[in-house]
């Protein structure tokens, strides 16, 4: 059975939009046919919110209900929740899941991917999913990350926030003491770096650090990374988005470890 949206719900789920208000309740928003679709079945969703355009799309709906409770929003109700230009007309409010470093698979060669500082949510997301590509034993972020759950990163990760361990708020000392606990390696590329990526043995179990868009990684990463590697750059552009150095790092490391199979 689908019930109206009511104006209280419509207010708590607007406001979902502001970081402190996803941290008191919990939850965060995903949008768009295809990701709703996607999320596992042992990951809670709190309810699921559709338009009048996608009302009469009854397959979907029948499999949302026996999930969670399903709410109608008029379509300019629904724009206001969504953080879309043009929804798709469905959405789920989903419960954040915690995670601790613990929690990710480091068996084998695994690697895990920390963001040091990186600010933009598209940056943030771009580097979850590229990850997740990567076939990453996780993803962690510093406290002075962007937001994970927020709805531009939710967006630009695909999905993939679903797909493997995502752990937030992590203090570098506290990544620092959990690398040394645990035998893993610290790789981290920088301009200042005498080796080359692609010359760099990071075939081994590691964290892949990036760090911040404009001030790079951090002193305290840098100082304690057993990898600091450049990656070249023979054009004149002066340095690499966050994101694309990221991906550039983790691509290497499942180069070399295909490379050894």
């Amino acid at each position: 059975m689908i019930a109206d949206l009511t104006k209280k719900l419509a207010k708590e789920l607007t406001s979902l939009d502001i970081k402190k208000y996803r941290d008191e309740t919990g939850l965060f928003i995903v949008e768009g046919e295809k990701f709703v679709g996607e999320i596992p079945e042992d990951w809670d969703v709190a309810c699921y919110v559709i338009s009048g355009g996608f009302a009469g799309n009854s397959e979907p709906v029948r499999d949302y209900e026996k999930r969670a409770p399903v709410y109608f929003a008029p379509d300019g109700l629904f724009h206001r929740i969504s953080g879309t230009v043009s929804p798709q007309g469905v959405l789920a409010v989903c419960r954040k899941k915690p995670r601790a470093l613990g929690d990710m698979d480091m068996s084998g060669n695994g690697f895990f991917v920390y963001c040091d500082g990186v600010s933009d949510p598209g940056n943030a997301g771009t580097l979850l999913r590229t990850a997740d590509a990567a076939c990453a034993a996780g993803f962690a972020l510093s406290e002075d990350s962007a937001d994970i759950y927020g709805p531009k990163t939710i967006r630009s990760c695909a999905g993939s926030v679903f797909h493997l361990p995502v752990v937030t708020e992590v203090g570098r000392a506290a990544l620092l003491d959990f690398l040394r606990a645990n035998g893993i390696g610290l790789v981290a590329a920088d301009p200042r770096g005498k080796t080359a990526v692609c010359d760099a043995d990071i075939g081994g179990r590691c964290c892949i650090a990036v760090g911040n868009e404009a001030r790079g990684l951090s002193d305290v990463i840098l100082r304690a990374a057993d990898v600091l590697a450049f990656i070249p750059m023979p054009g004149k552009a002066e340095s690499l988005n966050a994101s694309v150095a990221g991906g550039v790092i983790m691509y290497e490391a499942v180069r070399q470890r295909i490379k050894r199979r």
